[in-house]
């Protein structure tokens, strides 16, 4: 309807478009960044030349595989809750307070 604004991002012109900040109607390119990328990454060629490249260098996804596990143990031994028995840290555990023998004289 003339003299109405509709909101940034609402469909336009038959859905074949989508209204922007200063209120005008940008089709949509059916071959935009998305689809070229959608037609590179996942056509069949390279989808055959990474099977191929992983195939052959089968050792590459283990040795990747086994870092990002020793990562992960390795983050849980240092961001651990402190409240747990099996703290492993050489330094004492910051989340406590530290243990006193003294009595204290109020």
């Amino acid at each position: 309807m003339p003299g109405m604004h509709s909101k940034p991002g609402t469909p336009c012109n038959d859905y074949k478009g989508y209204c922007d900040v200063f209120q005008k109607c940008r089709e949509v390119n059916p071959s935009g960044p998305l689809a070229t990328l959608r037609k590179i990454l996942l056509s069949e060629e390279s989808l055959r030349s990474v099977a191929q490249f992983l195939s052959l260098h089968w050792y590459l996804v283990l040795f990747l595989l086994l870092g990002v596990l020793v990562l992960m143990v390795s983050q849980h031994k240092i961001w651990k809750k402190c409240g747990s028995t099996t703290y492993l840290h050489p330094w004492p555990c910051p989340c406590t307070a530290p243990k006193t023998t003294k009595g204290v004289d109020l």
